[in-house]
Parts: C-alpha cells; sequence; structure tokens
C-alpha cells in the first residue's frame, strides 16, 4: 500500500493508537481511490474499536446514524442508533459542533479529527478524540462517514497531553 505524504501528516496528529489502527484500516480499504465505500467496511476489521464507532449516512444536510456503537451510548447517555442528529438531546453548541465536524469531513471528502470536551451523562468531564472518515458508494460524493470516538477523563487527557509532548521534544 503507497502512503501519500499528506495521508502520513494526517497519521501524525493521531494521539492514540486506537485512532492510528482504525486509520490505517480505512486507508487500507481506499486501495487508491479517494475513499472506500460502505461495502468495503467488515465489523471483522475494526473489532477491537467497534464499541466507539459509528456509521452517520448523508443525505443532502441530514445526518443520520445507522449504527453507533455502545460506549457513545454510554457516554452521552442515549442510543443514537436510527437518529438523525436533530432528534439527539444534545444541547445546541454541541449539535452544531456535530453537524460542522459532519459537514466538514463531507465537504473535504477526506478524513478529520479533532477533540473535544463535555459532560457525559454521570456528569464527569469527558475529552472525546473523534475521527470522520469519509466513505463513498459512488467514488467521489461522500454518502457515509466511519466515525470513530475515544472518550478519556481528564487525567487520561492530560497524561496522554505530557507523553505526546515528550515525544515531540525527544
Amino acid at each position: 500500500m503507497d502512503v501519500s505524504p499528506i495521508d502520513l501528516r494526517f497519521r501524525s496528529q493521531l494521539l492514540l493508537p486506537e485512532q492510528r489502527e482504525v486509520y490505517d484500516y480505512w486507508l487500507a480499504l481506499c486501495e487508491g481511490r479517494a475513499m472506500p465505500a460502505r461495502a468495503d467496511v467488515q465489523p471483522a476489521g475494526l473489532l477491537a474499536h467497534l464499541p466507539t464507532i459509528s456509521l452517520v449516512e448523508i443525505k443532502g444536510q441530514t445526518f443520520q446514524y445507522r449504527l453507533a456503537g455502545t460506549r457513545l451510548r454510554d457516554a452521552y447517555g442515549m442510543e443514537l442508533t436510527g437518529k438523525c442528529i436533530e432528534e439527539i438531546k444534545f444541547d445546541l453548541p454541541t449539535r452544531s459542533y456535530w453537524r460542522a465536524s459532519f459537514q466538514r469531513a463531507v465537504l473535504l471528502g477526506k478524513p478529520i479529527q479533532g477533540v473535544s470536551a463535555f459532560r457525559s451523562r454521570r456528569k464527569n468531564e469527558i475529552f472525546d478524540f473523534w475521527m470522520r472518515l469519509p466513505l463513498s458508494s459512488s467514488g467521489d460524493t461522500v454518502d457515509m462517514l466511519l466515525c470513530y470516538e475515544a472518550f478519556l477523563l481528564p487525567a487520561q487527557a492530560s497524561a496522554l497531553s505530557v507523553k505526546q509532548s515528550l515525544a515531540i521534544a525527544s
């Protein structure tokens, strides 16, 4: 598999080994295309990550969770599978943030990633290290997103930040 400098740069921004595993899986499915199709994604290839994976279908400006792992349900305190983003009881800033992340991945047709903080259903602060990986049944228009979430408590995120800073400084 040929990996472009752009792919390597994106991969180097991923702080968690699990993020890199999911990204490497997605990249391997591309097979020279800009992005793989939903039909290329096999649950067996993501077995260890299924609780933190979601598939979001895009229909115009509608974003609907076709599948959402159990850790998303646990973190957000609700089942997301089958729901459009407008149906989910997020506050307006959270809904706007997630909508913008989906729209950006669709617009670019390229993977994106970030980190956001929120209060879980247990009212503790959590950091969500997320990725949006585009999928296309036509080969050029994004019609689904393979999403990955890693939820870390503040102490874990802080330790990761320190470890990453040390790795960069070395």
